[in-house]
Parts: C-alpha cells; structure tokens; sequence
C-alpha cells in the first residue's frame, strides 16, 4: 500500500512539471541538390507565460517569393523572448528558414555540409548569411546540442581579421604571434575564430535540448522537441 502511494505519488509530480513545461517540435526538411517544393517547416510551441500552442506549417511560396505562413516573423516567437534577447542560437532560427526560402539562398549564402569520414551520422553545416559566418557540428549520433553544437564567426570579428592582415608590417613577427596567443586565450574562441552561438544569459527563458539532423541523398532533415525554461533570477548580496 506505501508503494502504491509513493509510486501515485510520483506520476502525480511528474504529470504536474509536465502541464507547466513548455516545449517547442521543430520538423524541417531541406534538399540542398535542386529546388526541391517538398521542403517543409513545421514547429508547435506555446507563447510565453501561456499554455495555448500554435502551430505553423510552412513552404516557400514561389509566386511572393517568400514563405506561405511568414516563418521570417513567427520563428521569432521562439527565438526572442519579451524583450528582443535570443532564446536559441542564432544561427538555428537561420538555418530553419532556409527550408522556406527561394533555393538560391543555398548557393547565395554557401550553405554546405560535410560528413565525418569515420563516422557518417556526425554531420557538420556551414553557411554565411548577412556578414555573419555559421557552424553547425552535431555529436557522434547525429545530434544538435543547442548548448554545445552551434558557432558563429560575427562580422566584426571578421572585419578585424582583415584589418590586422593588412596592418603596418613593421610588426615583428614574434609580436604578431604573441598577439594572436593574446587573443586566443579567451577559451570561448577557437582558433579558427569561431565562438559558442546560445541563447542569451540575460534573456528571460532559454531553449535547451537536442535536435536530430541526418542526411541522406543531399536532404538534410532535423526534427525533435526542444524545451523552454524560465531563467533563474540572481541575486547579489551586500558584503
């Protein structure tokens, strides 16, 4: 009788944190070969402070040139929080709009993707858009970590990389090289330039979680359930 009271008792919390989670399906599809009226995006999430979910199934419409179901400016709803600060990595709300956009912005923003030699479900995605550079490095089984699977080269620190190439050469080389160790000790840089894309620590809720992404005949597919959280308030206190 205990048992069945305590076991009653822990479906009962389980199905309490259930209703106040907030979860966000992401199902997307993209061929990255020919203009392909087959890819999709589709997403379910439920709007801030309110348990009502919305759904949006979308495609590119070629005679607007532009999505049917206006992805551009609903995904915002899952990528900025009530005051204007990113929810999720940038460069995952990029990478979904690509499934709704004219095929040419594949071309247009250097989309590519490559496969690991030894391991073919550990997928890497690359692609420029708006000055900007994006990484996306799935794990060993083919999933995005939005804590730790997405990058991003920010504009200005390319426009620096540029500038200090063409910098006055009466820089010694050894000065160049202990700069560049300089630089390179903020462990959120990689050497290559590229530093961790997550939501914003200031934002009110965050996204967590991991999404699949496989591959297969040059269409890149993503899909799982991704969950939202209220971010912690911090409190300081006067010593």
């Amino acid at each position: 009788m205990i048992l069945k009271r305590f076991i009653g008792f822990l479906i009962f919390i389980v199905c309490i944190q259930n209703v106040f989670s907030q979860i966000a399906k992401i199902d997307f599809r993209l061929n990255t070969k020919i203009d392909d009226n087959k890819n999709y995006l589709s997403f379910v999430y439920e709007t801030e402070n309110s348990e009502t979910k919305t759904f949006v199934n979308d495609k590119f419409d070629v005679m607007s040139g532009a999505s049917k179901s206006h992805s551009t400016k609903k995904t915002l709803a899952i990528f900025l929080d009530s005051q204007k600060k990113q929810m999720m990595p940038k460069g995952l709300r990029t990478f979904l709009l690509f499934a709704v956009s004219d095929f040419s912005f594949i071309q247009k923003d250097s989309l590519t993707y490559q496969k690991d030699e030894l391991n073919q479900k550990k997928i890497t995605i690359k692609f420029n858009h708006r000055g900007n550079s994006y990484s996306l490095e799935s794990d060993e089984k083919g999933y995005l970590d939005l804590d730790k699977s997405f990058f991003i080269l920010l504009k200005e620190i390319q426009e620096n990389d540029e500038e200090s190439k063409n910098q006055d050469e009466k820089d010694s080389e050894s000065e160049q090289e202990k700069t560049k160790q300089d630089d390179l000790q903020d462990e959120n840089i990689r050497s290559d330039g590229f530093v961790l894309d997550t939501a914003d620590s200031t934002s009110t809720h965050f996204y967590c979680g991991k999404l699949k992404l496989t591959e297969k005949n040059g269409i890149l597919k993503l899909n799982g359930k991704i969950n939202k959280k209220k971010r912690a308030t911090e409190t300081t206190s006067n010593q």
